[in-house]
């Protein structure tokens, strides 16, 4: 109806685009305020037209991309231009010409959009297919962001957070469950159980220094994923890898005994790519050294039903430190 191709072509575009892993890929959405309300008052030939107008836009603003750019209807009313190659500021003039011409649409309440950038290498990226999950991820993430704050937006209320409970008595539950006589390893991985069940949180990654890089020691999830709109059929499983520290500048750190945290829209670059790409919301990390020097890294990983997770940062670096001072 609109002349553009649909989501298919475009997912295979990108496929095709990580699948190079030799360029930046870059992924701008855009929904269609008010369509409903248009189709509704005015008929659905008026909805119609104003479909029309935003697919020009998005052709035309894919146009100045490059000739790896392509602008596709995804849904009802999304839409999205994938580019490959271009730089962060090609986006941005990009996604302020959308603005511009949105803002002279005139019909329905304009368009929301985000976007969002993933080097075809990117950390934690396993196959083609996880990273495009992750940029698409990373994407409408932003898109929230953006309609969330559109006066003609309805935004759902959540309960309030749970209070996050106080640092001495997680500790005093800890002390209860750290003997002398366990591993390092088995008294962080009591702390990181401890945090991610009284967080609410989905997951929870053990992690060992070793030269520059950090590598997967143990995980465990507090619960069984449930599916979202936004989460892949099939759940990616992160598999045992090891990390270089120079791609992960908040782990390095972190294991200096400092705590960071990130969400898929906000944080260090990196930490929202391993959000993405596994299908998390948010994450929390601490870490320390226990008497051999060594560096230990506990990461927590919230979903959607996580509430305040960078709230527990605090209560994550008191409880490592704890496991660590035991183990000494």
């Amino acid at each position: 109806m609109t002349g553009l191709p649909g989501r298919a072509l475009l997912e295979r575009h990108l496929l095709d685009a990580f699948a190079r892993a030799d360029h930046s890929v870059s992924l701008i959405l855009a929904d269609v305020n008010g369509l409903k309300t248009i189709n509704d008052r005015f008929g659905h030939r008026a909805g119609d037209r104003l479909l029309h107008r935003v697919a020009g836009i998005l052709a035309d603003v894919a146009g100045g991309l490059g000739p790896e750019a392509v602008a596709a209807r995804i849904g009802g009313d999304e839409f999205a231009i994938a580019a490959v190659g271009v730089s962060v500021q090609d986006v941005e003039a990009a996604t302020a010409r959308i603005d511009a011409a949105a803002a002279d649409l005139g019909d329905g309440t304009g368009l929301a959009r985000g976007y969002a950038r993933l080097a075809g290498d990117a950390p934690g990226s396993r196959s083609p297919s996880v990273a495009v999950h992750g940029l698409l991820a990373l994407a409408d993430a932003q898109l929230y962001v953006n309609k969330s704050s559109h006066p003609g937006r309805a935004i759902p209320t959540k309960a309030p957070a749970e209070p996050v409970r106080t640092t001495q008595s997680l500790l005093a539950q800890l002390d209860i469950e750290l003997r002398a006589d366990q591993t390092v390893e088995k008294r962080l991985v009591h702390a990181a159980e401890l945090i991610a069940e009284e967080a609410n949180a989905a997951a929870w990654w053990l992690s060992r220094q070793v030269g520059d890089a950090v590598v997967d020691i143990a995980c465990g999830k507090t619960r069984e994923r449930p599916l979202h709109w936004d989460e892949p059929e099939h759940p990616v499983v992160l598999e045992p890898k090891a990390y270089r520290l120079d791609d992960f500048s908040a782990t390095r750190l972190a294991l200096a005994g400092a705590t960071f945290d990130a969400t898929l829209t906000d944080g260090p670059e990196a930490e929202r790519a391993i959000l993405a790409y596994f299908g998390y919301r948010s994450v929390i990390g601490a870490g320390g050294t226990d008497d051999t020097g060594s560096g230990w890294l506990i990461e927590i990983y919230g979903d959607f039903l996580t509430e305040n997770l960078s709230g527990w940062g605090a209560n994550l670096l008191a409880a490592v430190d704890a496991a660590l001072v035991r183990a000494r």
